[in-house]
């Protein structure tokens, strides 16, 4: 079968026919897992998988986490971080309730789609939760466009699609 294409089909009986091919099935890709060590904080509770040929209903695809321990190795399943598929599109599958993840190690996914198994295939390293270095010496213009966050926990290790920055001015503790 090839992905992407449809098949049709056309029912004889006792010699007499439906007529024309009709569309009865679109075969679907095979399911894909990006690799990626990209950083997923420790206190994360949800997880980005991308990929393709994921199923768009979020029921119809299953995902298993495995934690490498410090040889690169699988343990037993039986402390695998909970993973329950929320959100589903063709490319990337979010996962909620997420627990059970442990500091520096490869994070593992495997997803079964469409009757199809994938994986295991590394999606993320546990890293640190995200802390933000205090400035009080910066010093920014009332036109100023580009400002640069240092801290711990985010940066090129992160993705950008699940990085989000919030700013607020003034003191939140003087008002």
């Amino acid at each position: 079968l090839v992905p992407g294409t449809t098949l049709r089909a056309v029912v004889a009986v006792h010699g007499v026919t439906t007529g024309a091919p009709t569309a009865i099935a679109r075969v679907q890709p095979r399911p894909a897992i990006t690799e990626s060590a990209g950083g997923l904080a420790l206190g994360a509770t949800s997880l980005a998988i991308y990929g393709t040929g994921f199923d768009t209903n979020a029921g119809g695809n299953a995902v298993t986490l495995v934690i490498l321990d410090a040889a690169g190795t699988a343990p037993d399943s039986s402390s695998a971080p909970a993973c329950t598929v929320t959100q589903s599109t063709g490319t990337k599958l979010t996962c909620t309730s997420l627990s059970g993840l442990v500091l520096g190690r490869l994070l593992q996914a495997t997803v079964v789609a469409f009757n199809s198994r994938i994986g295991p295939a590394t999606v993320a390293t546990v890293v640190g939760n995200p802390t933000v270095n205090e400035s009080t010496t910066t010093k920014l213009g009332r036109t100023v466009r580009t400002l640069q966050i240092a801290g711990d926990g985010f940066g090129a290790a992160s993705p950008v699609a699940d990085t989000r920055v919030q700013v607020s001015q003034g003191d939140a503790a003087a008002g």
